[in-house]
């Protein structure tokens, strides 16, 4: 009889749908699990010329790829992310600027750079918890580049890089602009200076050091530049025509970088495209800086297994527990959508988009309680049951389910024979995400599986399903 119930367990589990998601959403899959940090995966994809089938959503998910939020854009957005301030910050084509929401998901404050003549650019927007936001602009410049280049267009359109500083009011307190810095000639060599349009900075990312000076990436000098805050002037450059420092234990350095960041240590980390490398292949790099003798040593690298090449886009995220998590941006050889991987190397979560559909970061973050219960388009008016995370585990897992209105529920966990284990839940709860806590201390290593029944106290509807869940000592 126990043999008979849990194969009938297992086969409503197989018929069931496990969410209920839009058609055109480009649904994460989770392809490798371990034991990755705990935290929520948010990101806004770009569908491309798959627009037909995929739509531009700002996504929240867990490690096993379930969404917690969803929300299609009306056009494709970049950089969906949470601030240290705690808004969620995105920017979107339509807008032409940065938008953000709150901790109930609802619209809040935008975030656009000061100038009638310069246009906010969608790369970078990072606000701090003192309120102060900086972002990246753009400004156009008419350039005669004969006098600079042979062949240059008389009447080229340059485009410079602008960094502003806004305080909490949105009042513009610090700009920077690359024309009074940055020589046009110190692009990389595949950056046509004949051309009539020149973007010959492409400023991608931006971050505050350990002493409140700015570092900017821009991808067009394979250059990572310090800004002095108060004065504008250029503290040093790294990497590209005018790096002055030397690298250690990393012979080719960095090439169309994206997305600097310092460590609480003072390391830098980036994403290394590697478009101009003579071996075309991306990796995330940590470096350790002697910003006085100028030296700039690899620490640790990430080279995927098999090797991904990430033309553009991409981004690094040291976590809170050592972890290194990756989003590979716009691939030509691979779906890889994010890795996370542990401080020895070792992969411990590995996602996926569609084939084409690409995201231009990806972060994990802890999110605070309020996003458990906003509604979302990933659950509307259906039961959930989730993956329970970490699996495997040892010896505490968590399994989280979502209840569309007040419900009776049951949750029991069975060993692989049918039999038994433990009562997780049998009582009354109301509607909203949920989770439940499983001890497996005192048991074997082994397979396991709990099932999940619900019924609406009001009788319109009812859940049962059932998942696998592997406890590893």
């Amino acid at each position: 009889m126990r043999i008979l119930l849990f194969a009938f367990l297992v086969f409503t589990a197989q018929v069931l749908p496990q969410s209920a998601l839009p058609s055109d959403f480009p649904k994460l899959t989770t392809t490798f699990i371990t034991n990755p940090e705990s935290g929520s995966i948010l990101l806004s994809d770009l569908p491309g010329e798959y627009g037909e089938i995929y739509k531009p959503y700002l996504i929240i998910a867990s490690n096993d790829a379930e969404p917690v939020f969803i929300e299609q854009t009306s056009s494709s957005s970049n950089g969906f992310t949470l601030q240290p301030n705690g808004l969620y910050t995105y920017w979107t084509v339509d807008e032409g600027y940065f938008k953000s929401l709150d901790s109930a998901m609802q619209p809040s404050k935008n975030f656009a750079c000061v100038g009638s003549n310069i246009s906010t650019d969608n790369h970078e927007l990072r606000v701090f918890p003192d309120g102060h936001a900086f972002l990246l602009g753009k400004q156009i410049d008419t350039v005669d580049m004969s006098k600079i280049v042979p062949g240059g267009d008389t009447t080229a359109l340059v485009t410079r890089l602008v960094v502003q500083e806004l305080d909490q009011n949105g009042s513009l307190i610090f700009n920077w602009n690359s024309r009074d810095y940055f020589k046009i000639t110190d692009a990389t060599s595949d950056i046509d200076l004949t051309a009539h349009t020149i973007d010959y900075v492409h400023g991608n990312a931006l971050d505050l050091d350990l002493d409140g000076n700015i570092i900017i990436s821009s991808r067009h000098l394979d250059e990572i530049t310090k800004i002095d805050r108060k004065t504008g002037n250029v503290i040093w450059r790294l990497g590209g025509k005018n790096n002055q420092f030397t690298f250690v234990n990393d012979s080719i350095g960095f090439s169309h970088q994206h997305c600097c960041r310092i460590l609480p240590n003072g390391n830098l980390t980036l994403f290394d495209n590697g478009n101009l490398h003579s071996n075309q292949v991306s990796r995330a790099c940590e470096y350790k800086l002697d910003q006085v003798n100028k030296t700039a040593t690899l620490v640790w690298q990430y080279h995927n297994s098999p090797e991904i090449y990430t033309f553009a886009m991409g981004s690094v995220e040291r976590l809170p527990g050592g972890n290194t998590f990756i989003g590979w941006g716009a691939t030509n050889n691979s779906n890889t959508a994010i890795t996370e991987v542990d401080t020895l190397g070792n992969r411990v979560l590995e996602m996926t988009l569609p084939s084409g559909v690409w995201s231009y970061r990806a972060y994990k973050c802890i999110l605070p309680n309020s996003i458990l219960n906003v509604k979302t388009a990933s659950a509307p008016g259906n039961f959930e049951l989730k993956q329970n995370y970490p699996n495997p585990f040892n010896p505490i897992t968590n399994i989280q389910y979502y209840l569309p209105s007040a419900s009776k529920v049951s949750i029991v966990v069975y060993n692989i024979l049918g039999q038994k284990i433990r009562e997780l839940i049998d009582d009354v709860e109301q509607s909203g995400n949920h989770i439940v806590r499983f001890d497996g201390s005192g048991l074997s290593s082994g397979i396991y599986f709990y099932s999940f029944a619900a019924q609406r106290l009001d009788n319109k509807q009812e859940f049962s399903g059932v998942k696998k869940l592997t406890l590893l000592k």
